[in-house]
């Protein structure tokens, strides 16, 4: 859903969704559903994610509540998008 209508014959994986995913992400990982960003402290979107992209997406803990979360492309290897997230406490 976060592609229909995001530019009309030029569909992109908007950043909104990234963040998201990126947190579903990071749920899944600490199996805690309810986890939620209290700090998004960076977002680097350096290329747009069109659909039919492979992506591979690596999630980094660094310790305490703080994530990188890094978006490339399978084929090229290109970095798409770079996130520091920092989750709230009740984790």
């Amino acid at each position: 859903p976060y592609i229909d209508g995001h530019f009309p014959g030029l569909p992109v994986f908007p950043a909104v969704g990234i963040v998201d995913a990126s947190l579903h992400f990071i749920r899944g990982i600490i199996r805690n559903p309810h986890a939620q960003i209290l700090k998004l402290s960076g977002a680097k979107f350096l290329s747009p994610i069109a659909p039919g992209r492979t992506l591979r997406v690596h999630v980094i803990p660094l310790g305490g509540h703080n994530w990188d979360v890094l978006w490339s492309d399978v084929q090229t290897q290109k970095e798409l998008a770079v996130l520091k997230i920092q989750l709230n406490a009740e984790q």
